[in-house]
C-alpha cells in the first residue's frame, strides 16, 4: 500500500519555506496496523547555478570566518506568537558565530553575526488500520492508530569549518536577527592558494540521500530524500575572479 501527502510547515516568516512530498511504503502488518518500512521524501527549494544567481538572490554577501558553534534552537514557531516555539513541531537549527571581515553586498549592523543552518526535523507519521484507496480516499475509518516520530537530518546540512575564510550569500531574519543561506548553494570557501571551493551536497548528485532512522518504538525505517543535482562551475576559480563576478552582479542589481 502506498499513500502520498503534501506537508507544508510554518517555520518563521523570513526563512525559506520548505515543502516536502512524502510517500509512505507499508510492507508488513502488526496487530491489524500496517507498519511503515520506508519513507520517501522530496524537498522543494530554490537552486542557484552561478555566482550571479547567488548574488542576485542574497540580501547580504560577506567575507569572513566561522568562529564557533553557538547553540541550537527550534525553528518551528507558534503561529499565534512566533517568539515562542511550536509545541507540536520541532525543526532543529544550528547557530554558528561568524565574524564579518568584508561586506560585498548589502549592509550588516555589526560584524559579529549568527548564521543559522537547518539541521534536522522531527516527522510525525501515523500508522493505522484504516482502509485507503490508491486515490487516497478513506474507505474505512481507523480503529487503531500508532504515531511514529522520525528525526530526519537535512540533506543540505554541512557543518561549517571554523577559522576558514568563507564567502557567504545570506538573508537576514528581521524578527530574530539571525542570518541564513539565501539560496542553495550559499557558501564558498576561500583556499590558501587564493582559489575557491563551492560547498554543497547537491554537487554532481546521482542518487537520493539515504538514512536509517530508529523511531520511537525501536524499529528502523529507511528514509530516502530525493534532491536536485548541480554542476560545479565555481570551484578552482581564483578568488579575484569570483569577487569580480559578485561586483558586476551588485552593480547590475543596483544595490
Amino acid at each position: 500500500m502506498l499513500t502520498k501527502k503534501k506537508r507544508a510547515y510554518f517555520i518563521i516568516p523570513a526563512l525559506l519555506l520548505v515543502v516536502a512530498v512524502i510517500a509512505l511504503v507499508f510492507t508488513q502488518s502488526e496487530k491489524g496496523i500496517e507498519q511503515i518500512s520506508n519513507v520517501r521524501m522530496g524537498y522543494d527549494f530554490p537552486v542557484a547555478l552561478s555566482i550571479s544567481e547567488m548574488t542576485e538572490n542574497a540580501q547580504v554577501v560577506v567575507i569572513g570566518k566561522y568562529s564557533n558553534y553557538d547553540s541550537s534552537w527550534n525553528m518551528a514557531r507558534n503561529p499565534s506568537n512566533i517568539s515562542y516555539e511550536d509545541s507540536e513541531n520541532f525543526t532543529e537549527g544550528h547557530l554558528y558565530a561568524f565574524t564579518v571581515e568584508e561586506v560585498l553586498k548589502g549592509e550588516v549592523s555589526e560584524l559579529d553575526i549568527l548564521v543559522n543552518h537547518r539541521y534536522s526535523e522531527i516527522l510525525k507519521i501515523m500508522e493505522s488500520n484504516a482502509e485507503v484507496s490508491n486515490e487516497g480516499i478513506i474507505l474505512k475509518e481507523a480503529t487503531k492508530e500508532n504515531e511514529l516520530r522520525l528525526t530526519v537530518h537535512d540533506p543540505l546540512y554541512i557543518s561549517p569549518e571554523l577559522g576558514v575564510s568563507y564567502i557567504l550569500f545570506l538573508m537576514k531574519d528581521e524578527v530574530f536577527g539571525y542570518y541564513y543561506g539565501a539560496i542553495e548553494p550559499f557558501s564558498i570557501i576561500i583556499s590558501s592558494d587564493s582559489t575557491v571551493v563551492l560547498r554543497s551536497n547537491l554537487i554532481n548528485r546521482t542518487h537520493s540521500f539515504e538514512e536509517s532512522v530508529v523511531v520511537n518504538d525501536n524499529r528502523t525505517i529507511n528514509v530516502s530524500i530525493s534532491g536536485a543535482s548541480i554542476e560545479d562551475n565555481i570551484s578552482n576559480t581564483s578568488v579575484d575572479t569570483v569577487l569580480q563576478q559578485i561586483e558586476r552582479s551588485v552593480r547590475k542589481d543596483g544595490r
